[in-house]
């Protein structure tokens, strides 16, 4: 019979065994046979058996199929020889799973003189996570190894308690160092590193390799080539060692040239944000300057002014004198303007003779600040009132400005912007060379948002809004799809621009429930074409505050399953601002989505953060060319280069690419000869309301039968 407490069973010598009871590492004590005579709570939890299962058996029971069988014959060995015993050994628990297990094993005399050998006391430690991360880092280093047989990747490898570090030959060639050269240190590297960078390094040091917690790190720096040129390192390592007071041991990592990338993305950068022929920030960067002063402005108090300038005489001077000339002009002016202002000012163009100058932190009075924009203005007509020397010849072209400022409450870039430029107009209607403020009240516009508020509120309460198809073709012309695009008609205030109602939804909250009705429309819409056998897309837009909301995604999945809606045709278009923010994030949400069969679109691609890295790390089926590439197109170069660079790299990327906006035969034909898949615009159709849209669609597939 068992007895039923292991604590009952007579030991011929003193052990206390209610001290063993508590100890939190595992204890038996078996016979000279290896039979459990006493076990305490910290085995029985290891193990996950009772007493009454573990009396008098051998611990034979523990091991499994994948115990070590020589590990096994050793611990035999011991036995039999009396001696201790050590070990890491694989055993298995009452319900099946295994553990790794540290033991130790040592022999016991009831004898003083331990002459004779009675009973066995064993300790027992679960590491399986040491040791699943010790192989997880095997595993680990075997992939870097394997990954670093391809050549592109520079190894090294830092023992932080002697100072070696240990680099292979890519590494050395990343920076033109002579192969043959053994002598490689920490401070050759640091030596390379750009001034400017350093803080990334040191702030690595402190927060992930002295940290003890740290663990992984990933940074770009500047490092100077031997040849005396900057290349760019993809620094990426991992603290694979640390002692037992968790100060670093060992950091191993690898560097990865990413020169050309940086430039492609800064070249990206350059073409979509200045004006190539100034080299001055153009529209695009210039709003985003606003957008940020005004921000500032409202925190600080301080007033800042807009200036919009218009040449009073260039089109004279480029009708009669050509467009060398005229470009030379403006590349003086845009020089002028430059040094008049103050560093953290802008001056930006426009496009034509169009120039903005934005000027910040004037006065905190109103007033004053009022008289210091006069006072910009005055010194910018002093500036262009001396001649333009071009080519052997002399010429005059005054100025007329226009002047608003901020913060005004509820004032937005593109508000400022138009005040601005109406002032000018002000200002030129007067006769030219002169300034103008704008004169508006605050009051009036504060009470027209208010109104749009209460009333778009009720719309999508009401659900009062319309939605519009507008159809997206081949480059052989056959339709292939459609974006949905929301109306909405106001009885008292009209019809509503989405890009003037679709803030405020974003600011209010709005939006979700807005969003969510033109995705289930949309849904609706794709069951609806599937019915009739019509092959349609549906692309619609997601906003970055509908996106983020914590219901989206499965909101998105019940919409589809309700209606049956093939998901691999619905396509969400997305902003690169929505990219760019909680990237992990946003990547998870995305796989969540394309997971069901959803894929995802940048819209406006090019006119945001346009970073080729988030390209390969989101699961991205499409780029739209933003309708402001193509507006221009086939006359602008600038715009042509974009658009072609956009193409080259979807290509490169296997994406698919949709240009927007296309409203000629000239520019549809230079898109499709330049490679782009999907064409959409008033060329090929102007957006319908989707039942007409439906209409349309079944009809051609019964003509075509």
């Amino acid at each position: 019979m068992l007895p039923s407490d292991l604590k009952s069973v007579p030991l011929p010598f003193s052990i206390n065994t209610e001290i063993l009871s508590v100890v939190p590492q595992g204890i038996i004590i078996t016979d000279v046979d290896g039979l459990i005579l006493f076990a305490n709570a910290a085995f029985l939890a290891i193990t996950g058996y009772s007493e009454q299962e573990i009396f008098g058996r051998n611990c034979r029971f523990l091991q499994g199929p994948l115990t070590d069988r020589s590990t096994v014959q050793a611990l035999r060995g011991a036995l039999d020889a009396q001696q201790e015993f050590s070990a890491i050994i694989l055993n298995y628990r009452k319900d099946g799973t295994p553990f790794w297990n540290e033991c130790s094993l040592a022999p016991l005399s009831a004898q003083a003189n331990g002459s004779r050998v009675t009973h066995f006391i064993g300790t027992q430690r679960d590491v399986s996570e040491r040791i699943y991360a010790e192989q997880a880092l095997r595993q680990s280093e075997q992939r870097l190894k394997l990954a670093l047989q391809g050549g592109s990747l520079g190894l090294w490898d830092w023992y932080v308690t002697t100072g070696l570090l240990t680099v292979n030959d890519r590494w050395k060639a990343m920076l033109g160092i002579p192969l043959d050269t053994d002598a490689v240190t920490l401070d050759t590297w640091a030596a390379c590193v750009h001034p400017e960078d350093m803080a990334k390094l040191e702030k690595i040091i402190d927060e992930v390799i002295l940290n003890p917690s740290g663990q992984y790190f990933e940074v770009e720096v500047r490092a100077r080539h031997a040849a005396g040129h900057w290349v760019w390192i993809l620094d990426k390592g991992a603290v694979v060692e640390r002692a037992e007071d968790g100060s670093p041991v060992r950091v191993t990592g690898t560097h990865l040239d990413i020169t050309e990338r940086k430039q492609a993305d800064e070249e990206m950068h350059r073409l979509a944000y200045y004006d190539t022929m100034t080299g001055l920030p153009n529209r695009r960067l210039l709003m985003d300057r606003i957008t940020q002063a005004l921000a500032a402005a409202t925190r600080s108090a301080q007033t800042g002014a807009l200036l919009f300038i218009d040449l009073d005489d260039f089109k004279q001077i480029n009708d009669a004198r050509g467009h060398a000339v005229g470009d030379a002009l403006l590349m003086q002016v845009a020089q002028r303007l430059s040094i008049l202002l103050r560093t953290g000012d802008t001056v930006a163009r426009l496009g034509g003779d169009e120039f903005v100058v934005l000027v910040t932190n004037l006065e905190v009075d109103i007033d004053k600040g009022w008289h210091k924009a006069l006072g910009v203005a005055e010194r910018i007509h002093s500036a262009l009132s001396l001649p333009f020397l071009i080519n052997g010849a002399t010429y005059s072209s005054g100025a007329s400005i226009g002047i608003t400022l901020f913060p005004q409450s509820g004032c937005t870039a593109d508000d400022l912007l138009r005040e601005a430029d109406t002032a000018m107009y002000r200002a030129k209607s007067n006769g030219g060379s002169g300034t103008a403020f704008f004169e508006q009240t605050m009051h009036a516009e504060a009470e027209q948002r208010l109104a749009i508020e209460h009333a778009l509120k009720e719309s999508v309460a009401g659900r009062l809004f319309e939605l519009y198809a507008q159809p997206q073709v081949d480059r052989l012309g056959n339709e292939i799809g459609c974006e949905l695009l929301l109306r909405w008609t106001h009885p008292v205030h009209g019809s509503i621009s989405p890009l003037h109602f679709i803030p405020i939804a974003e600011a209010t909250g709005d939006i979700i429930p807005l969003g969510a009705w033109v995705v289930e429309q949309a849904c609706r819409l794709l069951a609806q074409l599937q019915e009739a056998g019509i092959e349609r897309t549906v692309s619609v837009n997601v906003s970055p505050r509908q996106f983020r909301h914590v219901a989206f995604v499965d909101g998105v999945r019940s919409m589809l399953q309700q209606t049956g809606a093939p998901s691999g045709r619905l396509i969400f278009e997305v902003t690169e601002g929505l990219l760019i923010e909680n990237l992990e994030e946003t990547a998870a949400r995305m796989r969540e989505l394309t997971a069901m069969g959803v894929r995802f679109s940048i819209d406006d691609f090019g006119t945001g953060y346009s970073s080729l890295a988030y390209l390969k790390r989101l699961p991205i089926h499409e780029l739209k060319i933003d309708r402001s590439f193509v507006r221009d197109l086939p006359d602008d170069a600038s715009d042509k280069a974009i658009m072609q660079s956009i193409l080259s790299i979807a290509h490169h990327l296997q994406l698919q690419v949709v240009a927007e906006g296309v409203e000629t035969a000239a520019q549809a034909d230079l898109l499709i000869e330049s490679g782009c898949t999907i064409i959409q615009g008033y060329f090929f159709g102007r957006p319908r309301p989707v039942q007409e849209w439906f209409d349309g669609a079944v009809g051609a597939l019964q003509r075509s039968r």
